[in-house]
């Protein structure tokens, strides 16, 4: 298992690059208002964390709820691949995906993720904007703590599957294993592991409220544009991983 963050910070980049190239250049330019602003942040993101595309946000950003199911999905699988990479799942110093993976396990990490997502919690505040032009918007989250409680068992080894798995992993040769058998087990200890996530869904919490400002702002073609730094800030409190 892996506690880094610098592969999550690329998933939530090239999610949220994802996201504002498909919507902000659809954008009428300023003055949209305050309300139309809050709009906009709260549709962005019901559309990266619930899937939730309301009429009036389609229509500010001039996009189909196929489009943006289609970006809602695709960020769920990049979420689902850094899940796999922070538990050891795929290796992606050597260039290992979720393609990699057999496709029943991949599918179960997606599956598992968009549960974990619909447990969002946040809430949006009124934009208020500023003497320059640009809005801010106050938003609280709760972050989901299924990954505490996961690492938690993981390093008690109250999981018995897994302390299975790790008793027979033992005696593997590593290094001279078959693609076939390395393969192999890597689905066997990626299921282990939906599965021990999964066990923990019913029990899932969420700490105390957390609160930042997003910042929305004219892009150089004079298009207001949601600060991406801001977006990748939030998205680091939604699912928390220690």
């Amino acid at each position: 298992m892996k506690q880094k963050n610098a592969f999550r910070a690329i998933v939530i980049v090239l999610a949220l690059a994802m996201l504002m190239s498909a919507t902000a250049c659809n954008l009428l330019p300023d003055p949209l208002g305050e309300a139309a602003v809050t709009r906009l942040v709260q549709g962005n993101l019901d559309t990266l964390y619930l899937g939730e595309f309301s009429k009036e946000y389609m229509e500010l950003v001039h996009s189909s709820e196929q489009e943006l199911q289609d970006l809602y999905m695709e960020g769920i699988v990049m979420e689902a691949e850094y899940f796999a990479w922070y538990w050891g799942i795929i290796d992606t110093d050597a260039d290992e995906t979720l393609e990699h993976l057999d496709k029943q396990l991949r599918q179960n990490i997606i599956d598992l993720y968009i549960k974990i997502s619909d447990q969002a919690k946040y809430e949006v505040e009124s934009a208020v904007k500023m003497n320059d032009g640009s809005y801010t918007v106050k938003v609280w989250i709760q972050p989901i703590m299924i990954m505490e409680q996961a690492l938690e068992v993981y390093e008690k080894g109250s999981y018995q599957p897994l302390e299975d798995y790790r008793r027979k992993s033992q005696n593997v040769d590593w290094e001279n294993i078959s693609s076939q058998e390395y393969w192999a087990m890597t689905n066997e200890y990626g299921q282990i592991i939906v599965d021990m996530v999964v066990s923990l869904l019913p029990t899932l919490g969420h700490d105390v409220h957390k609160s930042m400002v997003i910042q929305v702002a004219e892009d150089e073609d004079g298009y207001l544009q949601i600060n991406g730094d801001d977006l990748g800030t939030f998205n680091s409190y939604v699912v928390t991983y220690p």
